[in-house]
Parts: C-alpha cells; structure tokens; sequence
C-alpha cells in the first residue's frame, strides 16, 4: 500500500513539474503559483511530528505540504525510510466526504467513529483504511500506513487534528 500511494506521489510529482505555475512543496508549507488560492487549512498546522511520531511509533521527519490537482495534504515520514510507515493528512471536501456515505462505496467497508469531530469514519479498502472526519465545514482524512495498530493510530491522529480546527 505505501509502496504503491509512493509511485502515485511521484507520478503524480513528475505530472506537476511538466504543468506551468504549479505549486511546489515546500517543508511546513505550500508556495502557491501566483495565482493559486492558499487553502484557508493547511494540514501541516493541525498536527505535531510528536503526534505523528507517538502514531507511528518511531521517529518522523517534519511534515511536507504537497499540493496537487486540488488536493492539499501533509506528509511525516518515519525517518527510518525502510520501515515505508507514514501519517498522512488531507484536506478534503464535502463531496469526498459524502460520497461513501451515500452510496459509493460497499456500506459493509464504511464503520461510523465516535468522538473525532462532529463525526467519522473509517472506510476499509484493498488499499488499506481511512479515517475520514468533519467538522463543522471542514473535512479531512487521515491515513496512517504502519505495520499494525492503524485504526488506533488514525483516531488519535483525527481527534488531534479536529481540535486544532476553528
């Protein structure tokens, strides 16, 4: 799973270097093209590397902002490179949100969470498990990609990120 969303990543990477004005990433943040909006949420802001680290278990380096076709997300990796485990942060929208919630996804994969935001929940998928959360009308989903304990990890990733939310 980490190995396959890294080749997406770089894909998509190598896709936004061959388009004009696209943003580029930056550590801690995003440095928009001129006319790009900054989205009023940036992912990086809403958790710690401790959070991320006490998640994953081991060290991580400090986030990383990528901002691609819309999406903007925040990246700590394990500085351990070879353990691939990874907290992932995502600003979504209502759209995305909704979307399993009413009938996209298999009902079977979607299982309600309780006290992350106004409310979540988690989506199983053959490419792993998700954690999506509102509040208020902001959206988010967190991806935590370790060995074992992602369900845990997620959660407490979700209930720090939402109560760093206005």
């Amino acid at each position: 799973m980490v190995a396959c969303r890294g080749i997406v990543l770089a894909a998509a990477l190598l896709l936004a270097g061959c388009a004009t004005a696209a943003p580029t990433a930056t550590s801690g943040g995003v440095t928009p093209a001129a006319a790009s909006p900054t989205p009023a949420i940036q992912p990086c802001s809403l958790i710690t590397a401790a959070d991320a680290a006490a998640a994953l278990g081991q060290k991580v380096d400090a986030g990383t902002t990528s901002a691609l076709a819309g999406v903007v997300d925040c990246i700590w990796s394990a500085s351990d490179p070879a353990s691939l485990a990874v907290v992932i942060v995502t600003v979504s929208d209502k759209g995305t949100y909704d979307g399993p919630l009413n009938g996209t996804a298999d009902p079977s994969t979607i299982a309600k969470v309780s006290g992350v935001g106004d409310e979540a929940y988690f989506q199983t998928t053959p490419a792993g498990i998700t954690l999506s959360l509102r509040k208020g009308n902001v959206y988010l989903t967190v991806d935590v990609e370790k060995a074992s304990g992602q369900k845990d990890a997620e959660k407490t990733i979700g209930i720090a990120a939402a109560k760093a939310l206005p």
